[in-house]
Parts: C-alpha cells; structure tokens; sequence
C-alpha cells in the first residue's frame, strides 16, 4: 500500500540536458499517512552520495504502519535503488515488503549497455532503453520539469516492474494550487498519474499528486482513491532541501 504512495513520484522527460540534474546532499522528507481521519502511519523519502568508489547516488523509501493499523494490518516496506551518477540510470534496486500475511523481498540488477536486467533468482529481462524503476524515474525527472506547464499537458514515463515488465505511466498535469501544510499554504503543481485498476485502485483516475512549484519540485501531498475509502500523504517535516519552499505568505 505504502509503495502506492511512493511509486508516484514519476515524471516525464522535456528534452532537456542532464547539467540541469541537481541532486540535494542529504535531502530527506518525510509523510503522515491518514486513511479519512485515521492516523495510519508514516512515510519517508530521502537521497544521498552513495559513495566515491562505486559512482552512485542512493535513494531510499521507507513506510510502515502505527501501532493501532498494526493490529488489524501491519505494514513495513523499504524500497532503495541506486543511480549512476553519469547517465543517471538505476544500477540496482532493492524492496522488502510487509503487508499483512504479504511477504516479498525483490532484487534487479539493471545492465544497461546489454540491454539486461536481473533478479536475484538470476533471471534476465530485456530492458529499454531508458527504463527506470519508480524511485530513480522521480529524482531524475522531477529536475528536467520546466518552469512553465500547460494544463492537460501528459507526460509518459517509461518503467520496469518484474511482475508486469515494461509500462508506460502516462501522468497529466492539471493545474497550480495552494495546498495547506502545518508550514504554511504551499503553491503546488497538480498531478494525476493514471494508475491501473485492480487491487488497490477501483479506476485508472483514483490518485492524485501535488508537488511543490518551485526548485526543489518536493512532493507534498498524495490523494488516492481505493477500493474502500481513500488514503492521504501530507508532507511532515524536511531536511537538506538546496532551496527555499514555495510557501505563500
């Protein structure tokens, strides 16, 4: 559920060069999660220099549930991936998900110039070019958003999921609009990713997403529609961010 929540910070690419990349040290942001006026949980996502020697930045996302969704439905789920800090594609991705009875631990290798990716059974996919998987589409998309978008303009996504293969996520851009925050009215740009009915959505248009209208493009709030009910994401704290929030005074 909680990967729902994170698999949607995913955006397009405008053609534009990758100097423009930026890449925050040590950002981290983290979630409240409420499911209508119950307290759920909590989420975070955050990014760093992996390390010198391998040339890699690493992203992580973490959610799990609160002490009272535990009696009823623990969640617990960590998603890492890490992205070459040349080309900016994911060279490995990392998931262990908690959901109920609901197990699974995921592993890819991603080897690019063979056009490959690896799980770690060992089997081979063929991978795309440019694929990404959820965590690393985000942090490299969200930097080549122009400043300027134009309502109903849809963005497409290329992505890779071992259980589905290759999806493109086409996402549309609604409108700007002020979202209110325990920091403040922040100016926002309004998203709907299309999703894909079935477990947890009812129809392609149950979410909707919100991400800061200013450099740092920080996702501030998720709306999604589920077969029950409806699930929301408010932004709770930050850390490291490289410029000021686009907060209305």
């Amino acid at each position: 559920m909680i990967y729902k929540i994170l698999s949607i910070l995913l955006f397009a690419n405008f053609g534009l060069a990758q100097s423009h990349f930026s890449i925050p040290k040590k950002e981290k942001v983290t979630y409240s999660i409420k499911y209508g006026l119950i307290n759920g949980g909590s989420a975070s996502l955050s990014m760093n220099y992996h390390n010198k020697e391998s040339n890699t930045y690493r992203i992580v996302g973490k959610g799990e549930s609160n002490y009272f969704i535990n009696l009823f439905f623990p969640v617990k789920e960590t998603y890492l991936t890490e992205i070459n800090k040349t080309t900016l594609l994911p060279i490995y991705f990392y998931a262990n998900i908690i959901e109920g009875n609901f197990k699974k631990t995921q592993e890819l290798n991603y080897f690019h110039k063979e056009n490959v990716v690896q799980n770690i059974n060992e089997e081979k996919f063929t991978l795309t070019d440019s694929a990404h998987n959820f965590l690393s589409a985000f942090f490299y998309y969200k930097n080549l958003l122009p400043n300027k978008l134009e309502e109903n303009y849809k963005l497409k996504i290329p992505l890779f999921f071992e259980n589905t293969g290759h999806y493109i996520m086409e996402v549309i851009f609604l409108k700007e609009e002020l979202v209110s925050t325990k920091f403040g009215d922040i100016n926002c740009l309004k998203f709907m990713p299309k999703v894909i009915p079935g477990r947890i959505f009812k129809n392609e248009t149950d979410l909707t997403i919100w991400i800061s209208n200013d450099p740092n493009r920080l996702l501030i709030k998720v709306e999604m529609g589920i077969l029950v009910g409806k699930i929301y994401a408010i932004i709770n704290s930050y850390e490291n961010i490289k410029f000021p929030l686009s907060i209305n005074e």
